[in-house]
């Protein structure tokens, strides 16, 4: 990528901003910046942009947050030929935001999954997921070499097993990564190995119709990740069932409870008839509440079948 270190080189990125802006119309998404250089503050020296949220001021905000960020770059060549081009994507670059990502392997998070598919499979086939790792050879403010991790995946061709697969993956590398920070103060390593996921990730032409197109889709995307639960919530979430199973188990025993007393209650009743000989006359009786008893037993054993399911839920 090729650096641009003054203003007129970046100067290039204020209207395919305004452009991206008008395309998406959702000020919390791309939010509208009247202020021209205050656009500028969010282009890279490394010849990209990062789109910011409204509350964002400065590009590390935007590098820094929880979510995934829109970026996108803009370029003299095109598939190795001297045509201009458009490199966006949504890039996952922080241990938090990554975090969150793979968090769409939780079962509280598997309709969002499965929503991302669903979007997946409507992408132009020129959309990929890419998955890196951040090689820091010498010093911690050096640039990165990005190593693939994966061949890229086409996006529309993906399924639930690959992208579990891709996110497991993901997490593997930044627990890998975290721990080697604790093991060394090196700033050579503190970066090192570190992941970053760009989902559907494209190179296109510079052509504003082609552009809009990408970049609404995108729009998509970005709203489905952005519903992904954080750790957090996943604890809060999983409190909350723990503490609703723990009243369920409560009332199962309750009802167990009075069940077995209703059936010793019944047992007896049937072991005085029968020693008493009474209603000798009447056997019907004796078996009337012998079945009333079965059925308390049959039911028991539901209950404590129901008990069962929900302690295996509570692992």
């Amino acid at each position: 990528m090729v650096d641009i270190t003054n203003k007129s080189e970046k100067i290039e990125y204020i209207n395919w901003y305004k452009l991206a802006q008008k395309i998406v119309n959702d000020n919390e998404i791309i939010p509208e910046i009247l202020d021209e250089e205050k656009i500028l503050d969010f282009v890279s020296e490394e010849n990209w942009i990062i789109i910011p949220t409204k509350d964002e001021v400065k590009k590390e905000q935007s590098k820094n947050r929880d979510n995934g960020n829109i970026w996108f770059s803009l370029k003299d060549f095109f598939e190795g030929k001297s045509e201009a081009h458009i490199t966006l994507g949504i890039a996952f670059t922080n241990k938090r935001s990554i975090e969150k990502l793979t968090n769409v392997l939780s079962p509280f998070n598997s309709k969002i999954r499965q929503d991302l598919l669903e979007k997946f499979s409507h992408l132009d086939d020129g959309f990929k997921i890419v998955l890196h790792k951040k090689v820091k050879k010498y010093n911690f403010a050096q640039a990165p070499e990005y190593v693939p991790v994966f061949p890229p995946i086409q996006c529309n061709k993906i399924n639930e097993k690959e992208i579990d697969n891709i996110l497991s993956t993901t997490k593997n590398l930044l627990k890998e990564a975290s721990e080697k920070v604790k093991e060394s103060d090196e700033a050579r390593i503190k970066l090192s190995d570190f992941p970053e996921i760009s989902l559907c990730y494209i190179e296109i032409p510079k052509d504003e119709k082609d552009f809009e197109k990408r970049m609404f889709q995108l729009k998509e995307i970005y709203i489905a990740c952005t519903g992904i639960k954080t750790d957090s919530e996943l604890k809060q979430i999983q409190r909350k069932k723990n503490s609703e199973l723990k009243i369920q188990l409560k009332e199962i025993d309750k009802k167990i409870k009075e069940l077995k007393e209703k059936k010793e209650l019944l047992d007896a009743e049937i072991s005085h008839i029968i020693e008493e000989s009474i209603d000798e006359d009447n056997p019907q009786l004796i078996t009337e509440k012998q079945n009333q008893a079965s059925d308390i037993e049959k039911n028991i054993e539901n209950f404590e079948e129901e008990k069962k399911r929900v302690l295996e839920r509570l692992k």
